[in-house]
């Protein structure tokens, strides 16, 4: 599993934003691929508008073994991690206030769930602070940080809904 310092941690940080790069990346197989909806329509060529679309991205990059975890921002919406477990629906929290900048937020996200993770949380759990850290980000303006009481007040209201998928050969 995941092994902070490894080379597949390494190889864990690289972005969406370089499709060609990033297709040589999932060639190799990552251990987490973290892709917002902009990014992920460049990667597939198709929108990603729900969490259907992003099903579909994520259940192709596990079932190929592009990646072990696969996380799809979906913006307002929040964002759906899948494992070979299952996909789960992490419904964004509503804002206490207007947003300020989405500046940071995605940055924010991944800062919050590689940390989880390296600490040993499951990938849903990691996720939803995520989720709640990158609303938290967009309640400050332009690339200040977020407040932590903030982001853990908006982590209780992160709900989830999980599909279970049958366990697919070799993950």
């Amino acid at each position: 599993m995941f092994q902070y310092g490894s080379r597949l941690a390494r190889r864990l940080l690289r972005s969406c934003r370089s499709p060609p790069a990033l297709r040589g990346a999932l060639a190799e197989g990552v251990f987490l691929l973290r892709c917002n909806r902009t990014e992920a329509e460049r990667l597939t060529g198709r929108p990603v508008r729900n969490f259907d679309d992003a099903r579909a991205l994520d259940e192709h990059l596990l079932t190929t073994g592009a990646a072990e975890i696969a996380v799809t921002t979906l913006g307002y919406l929040g964002a759906l991690c899948s494992t070979g477990h299952g996909h789960t629906e992490l419904y964004a929290p509503r804002l206490p206030g207007e947003p300020l900048s989405d500046a940071g937020a995605g940055d924010s996200m991944v800062a919050a769930l590689i940390t989880q993770l390296a600490a040993g949380e499951d990938p849903v759990s990691a996720c939803a602070l995520g989720v709640a850290v990158a609303a938290a980000a967009m309640l400050t303006p332009s690339t200040e940080p977020f407040v932590l009481d903030v982001a853990r007040s908006l982590r209780s209201q992160v709900r989830t809904r999980l599909q279970i998928v049958p366990r697919r050969q070799g993950l």
